[in-house]
């Protein structure tokens, strides 16, 4: 089992957010695109790519509580900015 000191260093490591922001990216820009193939406007893209990227992370934060409400996406736009560049950049 990791010790509280080992598992506080590893969710603060710079490369941690960055493999955290390279999932979020990557689980929306796979809704996105399937938004593209079934026709959808950039409406329904950027709701599908939010569902999809930031969707999962809001369930668990919400289902363990404690530190970790307001989800992470709230305290940090930088998911929610990625997202909107990815549908714009697909739907160009």
């Amino acid at each position: 089992m990791l010790s509280e000191d080992t598992l506080a260093s590893f969710l603060t490591d710079p490369l941690f957010a960055w493999l955290v922001l390279a999932g979020v990216c990557i689980y929306a820009l796979n809704a996105i695109l399937l938004a593209v193939e079934l026709g959808y406007d950039w409406w329904g893209r950027l709701v599908l790519g939010f569902l999809q990227g930031l969707g999962g992370g809001t369930v668990r934060d919400f289902l363990i509580g404690g530190d970790r409400l307001p989800p992470g996406y709230t305290r940090d736009p930088v998911a929610p900015a990625a997202i909107v560049l990815i549908v714009i950049i697909v739907s160009v």
